[in-house]
């Protein structure tokens, strides 16, 4: 887990939604904590009207990272990530939102040590179709 410790703490972050013509912007406070030993780590995550919670794990098996995630809305979903690639630490795996599945993607990258973006984007038919970014820098 240690290779998400990058994750653990209190974030303030800027947020873009690509899925509207034209974009939105907003902010948001994330925070991280282990818990379970730290065998999972555990992101709340809040903006306004929407509350979400992100669990993340690593599967022993497969030695994977797995995510669970759900809102307020009542969406939900599953990822797994191989761990990271080239500087990059990607997630996939499916989404239920507002009434529809989803094929959910999304790429961390850190920018410096208090410092991540994080893209979001649907998988249709292969193609990466952009949802968000989210830039989050640690507070002090």
């Amino acid at each position: 887990m240690e290779e998400l410790d990058f994750l653990l703490g209190d974030f303030s972050c800027s947020w873009v939604n690509l899925t509207v013509d034209p974009p939105t912007t907003g902010s948001a406070e994330w925070n991280t904590e282990r818990t379970m030993r730290g065998h999972f780590y555990v992101m709340d995550q809040t903006m306004p009207g929407l509350k979400c919670k992100l669990i993340f794990g690593r599967d022993p098996l497969t030695a994977s990272f797995i995510t669970y995630y759900y809102d307020n809305f009542g969406n939900f979903g599953t990822t797994t990530s191989p761990g990271w690639r080239n500087g990059v630490l990607v997630f996939t795996g499916e989404y239920y939102a507002f009434g529809a599945k989803t094929v959910f993607l999304e790429e961390f990258t850190r920018e410096g040590e208090n410092h991540y973006v994080k893209k979001g984007f649907h998988l249709v038919d292969g193609d990466r179709v952009p949802v968000d970014i989210i830039e989050c820098h640690r507070k002090r």
